[in-house]
């Protein structure tokens, strides 16, 4: 069955102030160009009915959303919990890192974690980052964060919520 996909989103209870977050989704919706954009990539893990954040990876989601709006001309910081397109060819990730590095709009922020969003006065927010064997660091001014974190099922349009059960076709 194809249900179509949605963002994956994250409670408060996970990370305080990530409703200020708009989605991979939402980016192409933006009125304007973020000047300051942070990107968090990564994916959802279920623990004793909590929800936790743990940002193993950034993957092609939030590397290309990362990339194409430091292309444009915003500044973006990628966080990720160890390194960038874990499950990609490790001299195709290397490679790409060292170009990366190169652009003066990239920043990636390798082994960190967001732990908490706070959204200003102004309106631009501060995003509050905590890395491997570092003091947390706070990244201010940031005008958009992009939650890329991964895709779910999308079963609402199809009203599998009234169906009592579902068999399944053996193939062989």
């Amino acid at each position: 069955m194809a249900t179509g996909t949605r963002p994956t989103r994250v409670s408060e209870e996970a990370i305080p102030g990530i409703s200020n977050a708009i989605d991979s989704d939402d980016v192409f919706f933006l009125k304007e160009l973020p000047k300051k954009t942070v990107v968090i990539g990564g994916k959802l893990h279920l623990y004793k009915q909590k929800f936790l954040l743990s940002l193993i990876k950034a993957g092609y989601i939030a590397m290309e959303t990362a990339c194409f709006l430091a292309g444009l001309g915003s500044s973006v910081s990628v966080v990720v919990r160890s390194k960038i397109l874990r499950s990609f060819d490790d001299q195709v990730v290397r490679q790409l890192e060292e170009n990366l590095e190169q652009n003066e709009n990239m920043n990636i922020l390798n082994k960190a974690q967001v732990k908490e969003i706070k959204k200003n006065d102004d309106g631009t927010m501060e995003v509050c980052v905590h890395s491997e064997g570092q003091s947390e660091k706070i990244l201010s001014g940031v005008d958009c964060v992009v939650l890329a974190i991964g895709r779910d099922f999308n079963p609402k349009h199809i009203g599998l919520d009234s169906v009592k059960e579902v068999v399944i076709n053996q193939r062989r």
